[in-house]
């Protein structure tokens, strides 16, 4: 049941139909995408495939490989229908000309959404159980932590659960997270390496980051590391050992829940076309977003210099190795 396979399959039918004048125009997938919507990128090739009148027959494996939604399965018929164009399955006869077949294939998208939010229905029940008893629950495995597949359950990583206990004692001392960030960034501490596989097949390596603010938020106000487990805002007592205790977690998340006092409100009207290129430049090097800085220094009209910053630059700081880093915002 793979793309590979059910494209295989649809190329047979082209080829049995060959002397009716098919032949393929392209092929679209959406591998790790779920079909529970139609706003995936092959989707919309396809589309304006369509729209552009290149397309006159849509192949398909089955029925619920293209959508599991009766709620978008109407419009995506009547887009068929105004471009004139056929939905044709190998493996299922979805002829809608005639109302049996119109009511067969309605019968059939909305099986297919049953089976879907059943199957969603299942694993949520399941994780809700997983924590009730205190297991892991899945996803990444957290920092300070690693997985034993003998357990098949969270052990504590030496090197980084004495990071872990350090981040704590220090907000209990009511050190600023900023200057504990800092702190440890200063000592050449980084996040875990972590290696993320795109749709596309290519590797990249999304951890190995500077320790910022938020970073440290989300770590402190975790009951993983006092031993719970957290599932829809209800905590239980975990099966994994705790790296702080929790009088150390309580001591911790006071000291950084403190009330922010907001921002003065603004009366002026922002400058929208100040920065005309925000979100739309792009480093050319890191592939990443070009963000507005402006610079401390006032030119000759009494306006800060701008400038674009790569946004790998602007998150990583010493450890981007970007050769582009800033660009003038007037020249570009």
């Amino acid at each position: 049941d793979s793309c590979e396979s059910q494209a295989v399959i649809c190329r047979e039918h082209i080829a049995k139909h060959a002397a009716d004048g098919w032949f393929e125009v392209a092929c679209f997938s959406d591998p790790a995408y779920s079909d529970s919507s139609m706003n995936r990128p092959g989707i919309r090739a396809l589309m304006r495939q369509i729209e552009a009148g290149e397309v006159k027959v849509v192949l398909i494996f089955k029925l619920e490989r293209v959508l599991r939604s009766t709620d978008e399965w109407g419009p995506f018929r009547a887009f068929l229908h105004k471009h004139r164009c056929k939905l044709v399955s190998p493996t299922e006869d979805l002829t809608d000309e005639s109302p049996s077949g119109r009511l067969k294939n309605n019968l059939l998208m909305s099986v297919a959404e049953y089976e879907r939010l059943n199957t969603a229905e299942k694993i949520r029940i399941k994780l809700n159980e997983q924590a009730k008893r205190g297991y892991w629950t899945g996803g990444l495995v957290p920092y300070g932590y690693r997985y034993d597949e003998i357990l098949q359950g969270l052990s504590p990583e030496p090197a980084e659960a004495a990071v872990i206990v350090r981040i704590f004692e220090m907000a209990a001392r009511l050190t600023g997270l900023a200057q504990i960030a800092n702190t440890l960034n200063d000592e050449g501490i980084r996040t875990r390496p972590r290696y993320h596989q795109r749709r596309n097949g290519e590797r990249l390596n999304i951890g190995q980051k500077r320790f910022r603010t938020d970073i440290l938020r989300r770590l402190i106000t975790r009951p993983l590391y006092a031993g719970k487990v957290r599932m829809n805002g209800h905590e239980f007592p975990g099966q994994h050992a705790a790296l702080v205790s929790p009088e150390l977690w309580e001591q911790a998340n006071a000291a950084i829940n403190k009330r922010i006092n907001p921002p003065a409100r603004r009366f002026s009207s922002r400058d929208k076309h100040f920065h005309v290129l925000k979100g739309l430049a792009h480093c050319g090097c890191c592939g990443r977003a070009l963000i507005p800085n402006a610079s401390g220094k006032l030119d000759p009209t009494g306006k800060p210099y701008r400038y674009y910053t790569c946004g790998k630059l602007h998150k990583e700081r010493g450890d981007a190795a970007c050769p582009v880093s800033h660009v003038a915002a007037v020249p570009l």
